[in-house]
């Protein structure tokens, strides 16, 4: 009877250590579940959705507004040119003046800007452009300057000055000559424009008596001749 029931005991003993074992391995596994095998787990996740989620990438291939200002001249009588425009906030902003990179500057924050520069006497290209922070750029349109810093000459072939006129025919005559370049002829506060030669011709209507004419040239980018004095007489 006693070694029935010291075998009972025994039993017990040894079960009750068997689930304390089993306890500690139970709370060892759990511990490790929660702090190797769940960050693993949740990192192999976010690693395979990455995966599978297409990346999206967004581009700007937009061209900045292209550079607006007032048109430059054909022809100028001025070496030193300004330009003020206008174009997107900040862009970069180019002056190319005979396909030659002359100033760079950055539009303010409304898109401003400005040059000052100075053109040799001449033919010269200009245009203007402007480029965003990733490369895209349009232009202005291309000008076309002459920059004529030299006054004309003017001659008058006929009539010889203090010519006489006679015959009522002759109330209207024709006042003819020739200017080094080609632009436009004033006689007294009349004008009339040249050929391409620089030819003109301009028929004047005689008062009785003495008729004095001052004729001067002036070239397309407003350079003026010296004034050239023709006195006529009419006496029908």
């Amino acid at each position: 009877m006693a070694t029935s029931s010291r075998r009972a005991r025994l039993e017990q003993r040894r079960a009750q250590r068997n689930l304390v074992v089993a306890v500690v391995l139970a709370i060892i596994i759990g511990l490790g579940f929660v702090f190797f095998l769940m960050p693993l787990l949740f990192n192999l996740v976010i690693d395979w959705s990455r995966g599978q989620t297409p990346a999206i990438l967004i581009t700007d291939n937009v061209p900045p507004q292209r550079p607006i200002f007032t048109p430059l001249p054909d022809y100028t009588n001025e070496s030193k040119l300004t330009i003020e425009g206008f174009t997107e906030a900040n862009a970069k902003v180019e002056l190319f003046v005979d396909a030659q990179s002359k100033q760079v500057v950055t539009a303010d924050d409304e898109g401003n800007f400005s040059f000052s520069f100075n053109l040799d006497e001449g033919e010269h290209s200009v245009v203007v452009t402007a480029a965003d922070e990733v490369g895209n750029s349009s232009d202005s349109p291309l000008y076309n300057v002459t920059v004529d810093l030299t006054a004309p000459t003017i001659e008058i072939t006929e009539p010889a000055n203090k010519s006489i006129f006679t015959l009522r025919s002759e109330k209207v005559v024709t006042i003819k000559g020739q200017m080094s370049e080609p632009g436009k002829v004033m006689v007294n506060d009349s004008f009339t424009s040249t050929d391409d030669e620089g030819n003109f011709s301009v028929p004047w209507s005689l008062g009785e008596g003495d008729n004095k004419l001052e004729i001067r040239g002036e070239d397309k980018a407003g350079n003026t001749s010296s004034t050239q004095e023709l006195e006529l007489t009419y006496q029908p």
